[in-house]
């Protein structure tokens, strides 16, 4: 599933527009790559510090997820760096890390500071995390999640779990009524804290409880849960396969919901920054369809998909650093150097062996551990 969800990002994040945006362009629901990445991040550390809870102690539970939260916060640094300096070659276009742009509304925002800006307002900005690609800014979130997992880890150890999740929907609800940029780093734009904690903290919860879950949820249970939640997946895709999103071909889109009444549900209820009511439950579903799946198919989609994207899903954060860079190469090639709007009606084809490409490059320098010693995984 990590695997699945960084093939997810890499084809976001690098400005083409191939057949694999077919699938990941919220096709199966109004989801993305993000969410999965911040919950299963989740609940593998609540599977994972369980067991050094229960071995070790909770200390040492503390002082790994410190160590590991200050890891991420200086790659992050380090990116943020190194963007800065290839900023500074001249014959390097770098502007797909060192701004967005919205292609629809046809603007761009400089997410550094101008050359001609004084060095201490580098130092703060950087130290601070309020500049940087948007590419990896979700670094920024997990610096903030795992600084606090250790008091969510405690809550749940001494079984005050009804603690830390009405806390979490309480801070949710509050960027729902106020949004917040609570750190006011720059990945609060993208992902507020307050509401990306909400997942987050209910996928360690589920970790950190899956055999009770497991055992609870047995028989008729998981039955009625699967049923009801695989209705409510096809609801959803049935939404979003009527979404006007005028990138996409008229061919592989629905019209029984017009454009006006679409955007308008979407805005209210499954926004991806603040992460709306109904994205939460659809995101839910598609997590209990897809793992049901995943079980009872496993060993054909291990023959056939394992190679490719398990070692992906164990090297996350090794690819999610290298990616960067790969949207960085794409850029200055130069038949992409005018990302304008035409661009995604180019050659459809040859942008899908672009992906290819780079997707297969990441997969064998996973495979080969190149620079294993000096990038963190």
């Amino acid at each position: 599933m990590r695997g699945v969800v960084l093939f997810i990002l890499i084809v976001v994040h690098i400005d083409i527009f191939s057949v694999y945006n077919l699938l990941v362009w919220e096709r199966i629901g109004v989801i993305s790559g993000a969410e999965g990445f911040v919950i299963l991040s989740g609940m593998v550390l609540g599977m994972v510090h369980r067991k050094k809870i229960d071995t070790k102690g909770w200390h040492h539970s503390s002082a790994i997820l410190f160590k590991r939260a200050f890891q991420i916060y200086r790659v992050n640094l380090t990116l943020i760096l190194l963007v800065a300096l290839i900023g500074l070659i001249y014959f390097i276009d770098s502007s797909s890390i060192n701004s967005f742009t919205n292609h629809y509304a046809e603007k761009t925002y400089p997410l550094m500071p101008g050359a001609s800006a004084p060095i201490q307002n580098w130092v703060n900005r950087i130290l601070l995390l309020r500049v940087g690609p948007h590419q990896t800014q979700v670094l920024g979130l997990y610096v903030v999640l795992l600084l606090l997992t250790p008091f969510a880890l405690w809550l749940l150890y001494k079984k005050k779990y009804s603690v830390l999740l009405s806390i979490s929907w309480i801070l949710y609800f509050y960027n729902w009524d106020i949004p917040t940029r609570l750190t006011q780093t720059q990945f609060e734009y993208a992902f507020p804290s307050l509401a990306w904690q909400l997942i987050f903290f209910h996928a360690l919860a589920f970790g950190y409880f899956k055999n009770e879950i497991s055992n609870y949820l047995s028989g008729y249970k998981k039955n009625a849960i699967l049923i009801v939640s695989s209705i409510l997946f096809l609801a959803f895709m049935f939404f979003t396969f009527n979404n006007p999103n005028p990138s996409l071909p008229d061919w592989y889109k629905l019209s029984f919901i017009s454009p006006d009444t679409f955007n308008e549900i979407y805005t209210k209820y499954f926004r991806k920054n603040s992460l709306g009511i109904l994205r939460l439950l659809n995101y839910t579903v598609a997590l209990i369809v897809t793992f049901s799946l995943l079980s009872y198919f496993w060993k054909p989609i291990e023959k056939y998909l394992g190679w490719f994207f398990i070692p992906f899903g164990q090297a996350t954060l090794y690819v999610f650093i290298l990616h960067l860079f790969m949207c960085l190469l794409i850029n200055n090639i130069p038949m992409y150097k005018d990302l304008s709007p035409s661009f995604f009606s180019g050659n459809i084809w040859l942008n899908t062996f672009a992906h290819t490409i780079i997707l297969l490059t990441l997969w064998i320098m996973v495979k080969k551990q190149v620079w294993f010693k000096w990038i963190p995984r």
